[in-house]
């Protein structure tokens, strides 16, 4: 099994699939398929899109004798509008992943200057304590928590501990900014996480879109492949043309070059 095929499995569930053999609308046909029929990209889509633009001009050729050899040829009739659909779904990711996402870029502002002063004011805190173990303790939990779950909580833990030292760690030079920005932090990061978790998971469902897109036509291209392996097994040049450059182009970079001889 190649890198460029489709999983035997994966393979078998689309075949018997009602909803890429039903007369149901692109749009209906992916809705219909189940998680376990989804396949992911297995190389860039652009390239992807190109290779299956170049196959779907180069069968044209052999339109008889796939035809001949059981071939359904209704599948290319709809190929056009399985390559627009997967085109569309990608570009409607790559909008929502790399456009001006202004939730996504504050939460990721104000989670990192959280992180950072948590990480400075701790250890602060640990200097201030060194001679209390109830209070180390504290902190020790605190540091022990730090991710991305659980960074609210530290937040509202650690504004909380620093509101009732405040004193303690102006004694030691503290910076003060660290302090206004855990209070600052504690209070933003609520919201801002929950607005985050809206904006990731929209694209989380533009990405199953598009990777539903990209499914409908990957199988499109193996049923081809799967037809020109037995239809022009005689013809090994012509059955070139329905391999992946991509991957074949792969496998030369993957093999050591040989090397230079003296003439």
């Amino acid at each position: 099994m190649t890198r460029q095929t489709i999983s035997a499995t994966s393979l078998v569930n689309l075949s018997n699939s009602d909803s890429l053999n039903s007369s149901e609308s692109i749009l209906n046909k992916a809705k219909m398929l189940s998680p376990d029929q989804i396949v992911l990209p297995n190389m860039p889509i652009g390239v992807f899109l190109q290779e299956s633009f170049n196959i779907y001009n180069f069968i044209q050729d052999d339109k008889e004798l796939f035809i001949k050899k059981g071939f359904n040829w209704g599948i290319m009739e709809e190929f056009p509008e399985r390559m627009n659909y997967l085109r569309q779904k990608e570009a409607e990711l790559w909008k929502e992943k790399y456009g001006e996402n202004v939730i996504i870029k504050e939460y990721e502002k104000w989670k990192k200057i959280g992180e950072k002063a948590i990480k400075l004011l701790i250890r602060d805190l640990e200097y201030v304590f060194t001679n209390d173990p109830q209070m180390l303790s504290v902190i020790k939990k605190i540091k022990k928590d730090i991710g991305p779950y659980d960074l609210i909580l530290d937040l509202n833990a650690l504004s909380e501990l620093v509101s009732q030292n405040k004193d303690k760690l102006e004694r030691i030079n503290s910076d003060p900014q660290l302090i206004q920005e855990i209070n600052e932090c504690s209070k933003l990061m609520p919201t801002l996480k929950s607005k985050y978790e809206l904006e990731k998971d929209a694209i989380d469902n533009l990405m199953e879109e598009r990777n539903r897109a990209y499914t409908l036509l990957a199988f499109s291209i193996q049923d081809i492949r799967r037809c020109a392996q037995y239809a022009l097994a005689t013809n090994k040049k012509r059955l070139m043309g329905y391999n992946s450059e991509y991957f074949r182009k792969s496998l030369r970079k993957s093999k050591p070059e040989e090397p230079l001889t003296k003439r």
